[in-house]
Parts: C-alpha cells; structure tokens; sequence
C-alpha cells in the first residue's frame, strides 16, 4: 500500500498526510523545469460519443508514458483528459536541494527534452478510435515553484508558480512532435552543449504578452551515453525549509514564517524517533518508555495469563512428585532418620503448600480478568499489576523452594533422580510462566553463588555435578526468556508500526479517492473504467496568471489552501465528492443514481453557491478581489483510474466537455448550468 500512495503523493510528504491534520504542508523550490505534454486532437475526438473507448485508449498511452518518466527519475505531477505534466526531481522533494544547483540546472533541463523525445517515440506508437496515428507536442518552462498540499479533503499535491502556467501557454502554442520553451529555459544551456534553438518571432501569450519563445532540436553530435555521465547532478539533499501554517498572519502580503529548525523533519528522522520511543532495554528486555511497557503488557495479558496458569500448575505438580519420591527413598523410612525425615518433611511440605497457594491464586486471576479489552484503563492496570505482582511471588517461591532442595540436599547427601530434576523442571517453569527477564537474572544471581559455596562443601563428585546442572539450567533459561522477551518485543512494535502505517495509509486513500471505490483501490490498487451518469461542477479562478506573476508561490499556495479549505468543509456531509484540484481549478462530482437525481443536484447548486459565498466573505476579511467562474453540467461519462503514476480518479465523457464549457462561458462571480442540469432542477 505504501507503494501505491507513492504513486499518488511524493513519499516525502507521506507522514505529514498521514497525521491528519489540516495545516497546509508547504515549501519554495527554486531552479525548477516543467513540461506540459498534450496529446494530438484526434485522441479525445470521440470522448463524449465513446467514453470508454477514449478513457482506455488515453489510460493506455498515459500508462506507456508512465513507465518512460519512471525510468528517466522523473516527477509525473499528474494528468488530465489528453495532457500530462512532467516536472523535475526537485519537485518531488520540496524539502531538499540539488548538491550542485547550476549543474542541477542544465542536467535536469537537458534530460527534460530527451524524456520529451522519448515520450514523442511512445505516442507515435498509438492510433487513435479513427485510425490516426497520434502526436504529441510539449511545452517547457523553469523557474521558482511551491509544493503545496492544499486544502482538507482529497489533499493532492499541487504545484504553484508563473513556470507552470507559462509552461501550459508553451505547450498550446508549441506544433506536432515539437517542444517549445522559454528564453529562461534556454539560458540554462552552455553555447556548446550539443542542442541547438530555433528562435520563433516574438508572438503574444495569453496572459504573459509578447514572449521570445524558441523550438528545441537535438544536434548529431550529442549522444545520450554522454549525458549519462553527469546523471550525478540530479542528487539532492535535505535542507531545513521553512513552512507555512494554515493560520499563518499575513502582514502587507509577506508571509510569517516559523523556525524552520525543528518544523520539517522527513519520513526517515520520524521514524528513527518513533523507534527511539519504542526501544527495548537488551540487558532487562523491557520497554525504556513505561507507558509503552505498561501498552504491551496489556495487549499481552490473555497469553502471559495462560502461560502463568499453565505453568503454575505443572510445577505444583511436579514438587508434589519430588516430595513422594524423596519420602519413598529406603534410608528416609529407617528409624535412624527420624530427625532427618522430620526436617525434610516440614522443608517439602512447606514449599508444597507455597506453591499450592500460589496455583490457587492463579487460578483467581485468570477467573477474575481472563481478558483486558472491555474493562477501563484503570481495571486494566489493577489486573495487570496483580499478574505481575503473582510473578515477583512466584520466583521468591522458586527462592525458597531451591534453598529448600539445597537444604534437603545437605541432610541426605543423594542424587537421585528426584533432586536431579528438579532444578532443570523449576528454570523450566519459569520459562513457561514467562518472569521478567529482570527477576530471573536476579535469581541466577541469588542461587548461583549459594550453588558454588555448597559444592565447595559437599564432596561426592554426584553431589557436584547436580549442582553443575543447576547453573547451567540457570543460565540456559536465562538467556531463552531474555532472547524470547526481546524478540516477542520487537516483533510487537514492527507490527504495530506495521499496522500504524497501514491504518494511516488507508486513511489517505480513504481521502483521495471517492467513498464507493475505496474497497476497489485498497484491493486492486485502480478502478475499472464504468459508465455512470453524474452532475460535475468546475470552479476556475479569475485571472489567476496574473495572481501567479504578482505573488511568490508560497503566497499563491497559501491563499489556495485558505479558499479550497472552506470549499472542502462544504462537502463531507454531502454525497458530492472533490474530484480534483488543478491550480486554480477546483472539481466536483455526484452520482445521479438511486432516484435522487434532483436532490443531487440541488446539493450542487446550493454548493455553487455556497462557494460564492466563501469568496465574499474571503475578500472582504482580507480586502482582496478574487473572483471565480462556476460551471455545472449533467451528463454520462466513464469513471475510473488512469495510468501508473498518479492513478486519480478520472472522469471522461460527454459532462466533463459540458462542464468546462460552462465554466468557460459563464460570467466572473456567476454560475452557469446547462439545459439537462435545469430541467433535472424543475422536476417536480
């Protein structure tokens, strides 16, 4: 799953999604190039009269183009009915810094016309639904961008900047199998670098004016292989970037900007600290944090109290049958040992009822609280406590239970069978019962001592090698209970990371993407292309070109991210879902199913104006004029995913063309619907 949201959101800003919160993730870019690419006019021809088709055919070049940008290194910012953008490396790390900026420059630019070339190679390949071989055509533009994730639903990452509406403007104007740039472009490359520019007369620009624009061809001399020496340039490295919160203050247009020091901090340091609050003490195998101790002993409970019952009573059984064994022993019943048979009896019978009792409890806890999940934190941690509390009961148990063997081993000097055992049977058991490796350590500490004084004493070489047996039983368990905790430690937090990580990916697919194709993507990681009727609404802000010239992009970014917000803030109540955010653009769309076509729409209308509604109120508390033209329209269309890269959620058809029609035609502060939306409004 990680693989695929990294298809959809540069794994950089993985984390800061995954948090959930709103503020608006940000930063500026500089020497940055990107390429809009527009397929030829006959690849959508037929979008509105053969919907599936064209999704499948533009799904299909788009995925071949996707593996081309792949294999160049490249950034696919992302697509959308017949025009993909590429940027550079830098824009999919908006919190690092090329090594070498200038030779950043002229690498990445060089490698941005030689992808163009190769995606030029790949399109050729295709036809299109009429039988026409296809074409592309590509526009290239550079310069200072912000990488934004803006808004607080479907939070794509977007791009702000003059370059990429310039670049936009170069592709419109550029001609089949040919990219056009800008002279800013072009001064990227030294006299000799083997590409050669066809300057074009100076020609006017939507929005820019009159621009010296030049067409890019590649000389005979330059090969490929050279350039792939120099490939060293593109890498980059982390830097400590400013950021923007969603409430920053703004003072006479310049942005505020918090300490960058301890604000950024990428995927990899977040996890070094969330693995620092997860370490485990190796010599006591514990938790360092105790609240995360405290977490797994409760998730573990059910298991340490089987175990503690398990072991409890097997034990109990086990000293039981060393006390008859010793009784039966033929010096223990002779007359002569009545004095010896007295203190071993009263020895075994006492450590007999100790651990007696200690089963008992045992069996008390287990009936009690035999499960954690349903009681309040405080039962939790009484329960807890008590089965901790029976373990430090438990190893003074064993305590007094070996001294009681060293006792009855001093007294009748044997070894039989019954005293060899039982120590391996005791360490044994306290495996079982799972004791704290800080415990157990402390009781090799107390008998091993007292093990190597009493065979100073006793002689007979038997006598010694039973008590040899009870060191290296003790060391044996030690270091399995100290081994067992540790891994059974780490193995819980990798899974809990694990499940950490894809219960927050979940939660970021769950954004992007639609309600009812969710369990699709999670499964398949797309969505099959279908026919389905909906109503779409497509706000475009005015004169945004100009508002990109006059601001810095993180500026464009913020004043995005505050007027998106408040539209996303409209939606989650509604069955209307954001289908995308392109720039100034920003997407909606319902499913006019189930007979609730009417009230679908009238949802969108009163959306529609709801957003007119957030821009007076914007304009007014930050005395600014920005305005937006507003589009809606009904119709069929094709739903689905496309390509590799950037898999979004796509809708092609007839009511994407109405759409943008509308929003095209209609008035600055104003809504324009189309005649299939009214007459859905004038049902009665």
């Amino acid at each position: 799953m990680g693989d695929f949201l990294g298809t959809l959101i540069p794994r950089p800003l993985h984390h800061r999604l995954k948090r959930q919160d709103h503020k608006l993730i940000a930063a500026d870019m500089e020497h940055c190039t990107i390429m809009f690419v527009c397929l030829s006019p006959s690849a959508t021809e037929r979008s509105s009269s053969l919907p599936l088709e064209t999704f499948n055919l533009i799904n299909d070049v788009f995925a071949r183009l996707d593996s081309v940008v792949d294999k160049f290194g490249y950034f696919k910012y992302h697509h959308v009915s017949d025009t993909y953008v590429i940027c550079c490396p830098r824009t999919s790390h908006p919190f690092h810094v090329p090594d070498c900026p200038i030779e950043y420059r002229e690498v990445s630019s060089k490698t941005m016309f030689l992808l163009a070339s190769a995606m030029f190679r790949e399109v050729e390949k295709f036809r299109s639904i009429s039988g026409q071989v296809l074409w592309a055509k590509a526009g290239i533009a550079c310069g200072s961008m912000a990488g934004a994730v803006v808004g607080t639903h479907r939070r794509f990452y977007c791009l702000f900047g003059d370059a990429i509406n310039t670049s936009a403007r170069m592709c419109h104007y550029s001609e089949e199998n040919k990219v056009l740039c800008t002279e800013e472009f072009r001064r990227n490359f030294p006299p000799d670098c083997g590409i050669h520019f066809v300057r074009r007369p100076e020609m006017q620009i939507k929005g820019k004016g009159a621009m010296s624009t030049y067409f890019i061809e590649l000389g005979g001399r330059y090969q490929q292989k050279e350039f792939s020496k120099n490939t060293g340039a593109l890498q980059l490295r982390r830097f400590s970037q400013p950021y923007v919160h969603m409430d920053s203050p703004t003072s006479s247009g310049v942005l505020e900007i918090d300490d960058p020091i301890s604000a950024w901090v990428e995927a990899e340091e977040i996890v070094s600290a969330v693995d620092g609050e997860h370490k485990v003490d190796e010599r006591d195998a514990v938790f360092l944090s105790e609240s995360m101790e405290e977490k797994f002993l409760i998730r573990q409970y059910p298991a340490n109290l089987r175990q503690v019952l398990l072991g409890s009573i097997s034990c109990t059984g086990m000293l039981f049958i060393v006390f008859f064994n010793i009784s039966q022993l033929r010096f223990f019943n002779e007359d002569e040992a009545a004095l010896l048979r007295k203190h071993i009896f009263f020895a075994e019978t006492l450590g007999c009822t100790m651990f007696l009792l200690l089963s008992f409890y045992a069996v008390y806890i287990y009936f009690s609280a035999s499960s954690l999940e349903h009681l309040e934190h405080a039962l939790q941690v009484r329960a807890m406590n008590r089965l901790e509390s029976w373990k430090v009961m438990y190893v003074f148990g064993h305590l007094l239970q070996f001294g009681i063997m060293f006792y009855c081993l001093s007294w009748t000097r044997t070894t039989g069978w019954c005293l060899s055992y039982w120590p391996m049977v005791a360490w044994i058991n306290l495996q079982q019962t799972n004791v704290s490796t800080r415990w157990l350590r402390r009781t090799v500490v107390i008998t091993c001592p007292a093990v190597f004084m009493m065979s100073a004493v006793l002689w007979p070489n038997g006598i010694r090698a039973l008590l040899m047996l009870h060191v290296i039983s003790a060391c044996y368990s030690y270091l399995i209970v100290r081994v067992h905790q540790l891994t059974e430690r780490t193995t819980w937090v990798s899974q809990q990371n694990h499940k950490l990580e894809y219960d927050a990916i979940v939660g970021v697919i769950n954004d992007l993407f639609p309600r009812d194709v969710v369990q699709e993507v999670v499964a398949n990681r797309e969505v099959a292309p279908t026919y389905r009727r909906a109503v779409v609404l497509r706000l475009d802000l005015c004169d945004y070109t100009r508002l990109a010239v006059g601001l810095q992009p993180l500026e464009v970014a913020k004043l995005i991210h505050q007027i998106y917000s408040k539209f996303d803030q409209t939606l989650p109540d509604q069955d209307i879902f954001k289908l995308d955010t392109i720039g100034d653009e920003y997407i909606c769309a319902g499913w006019l199913e189930g007979g609730k076509e009417r009230d679908m729409c009238s949802n969108m209308f009163a959306l529609a104006d709801t957003m007119l509604s957030i821009l007076s109120a914007y304009n007014f508390k930050h005395k600014t004029a920005v305005s937006c033209r507003i589009g809606i329209a009904t119709g069929f269309c094709v739903a689905g995913t496309m390509g590799k890269l950037q898999p979004r959620f796509h809708i092609m058809g007839e009511v994407m063309d109405k759409a943008v029609e509308m929003q095209r035609e209609a008035r600055p502060g104003s809504v324009l619907c189309s005649r299939d939306f009214m007459d859905i409004l004038r049902i009665r």
